[in-house]
């Protein structure tokens, strides 16, 4: 294949072009507010796991306080029951043994009283687990929706730069012929990404690319507008 020497240069403008382009792209995608969103994100995933498991605990307490409300509400009833008996009077046999049975009932109200106290506290410190755990989450979601907005940004950045690189890649696309714009194409998508290469004193540009001494001087026999393709690298070579 031939093409014009100004052709060939136009293909090391086109492929500085496409690395600043791949550059670009992957600093998009490797953007490190794009990280700590996916972080902030899973510890908002961890904290509504973590409600939930306290709101099944408050659940928990608010009906097991309610058994013993309940348990108390019929103890009480007993007392009152035994109480009228003991004042209605009886044999003293009798008497004594309501009175010790009032005795054994009023411990165990004393008990119940302790523990709804104590099931008290233990519902009143999860809701207050639940409110703290419920506006930590409210302020990672702020601090996600600002970071969310500084993405686009960044984004909007990044993008803006690509459309203008883009915009002179296709100029210089269109000084090069289609043939060999084809050949740089099919060359770039072998290798990931490097289509042509520059040469100038026996040195490669840019590129830990070693030749030949035989190469070297096939490279600089060749006529001007020979296109040059390394057959070790298959790499286009541009000479200056």
């Amino acid at each position: 294949m031939k093409a014009s020497v100004g052709a060939q240069h136009q293909l090391l403008v086109i492929q500085d072009l496409d690395t600043k382009i791949a550059k670009l792209n992957y600093s998009r995608r490797e953007l490190p507010v794009r990280g700590r969103i996916k972080e902030l994100q899973a510890e908002i995933g961890e904290g509504a796991l973590a409600v939930e498991n306290l709101q099944s605990q408050a659940r928990e307490a608010a009906a097991a306080l309610k058994n013993l409300e309940m348990d108390a509400a019929q103890l009480q009833a007993r007392i009152e029951v035994q109480e009228q008996r003991l004042a209605g009077g009886g044999k003293p046999a009798e008497l004594i043994a309501i009175e010790n049975d009032l005795q054994q009932l009023g411990q165990r109200r004393d008990n119940l009283e302790t523990a709804q106290l104590e099931a008290m506290e233990a519902s009143e410190d999860l809701e207050g687990e639940i409110g703290r755990a419920r506006d930590r989450m409210q302020r990672l979601t702020a601090a996600v929706d600002k970071l969310c907005q500084q993405l686009a940004e960044e984004e909007r950045q990044i993008d803006e730069q690509t459309r203008q690189l883009e915009a002179q890649r296709q100029d210089a696309a269109g000084l090069v012929p289609q043939q060999l714009l084809d050949e740089y194409e099919r060359i770039r998508a072998r290798t990931g990404g490097i289509g042509a290469i520059a040469v100038q004193d026996r040195r490669v540009i840019g590129v830990p690319v070693e030749f030949s001494v035989s190469q070297w001087h096939d490279i600089g026999a060749a006529d001007p507008e020979d296109v040059l393709v390394s057959e070790d690298f298959d790499y286009i070579i541009v000479r200056l």
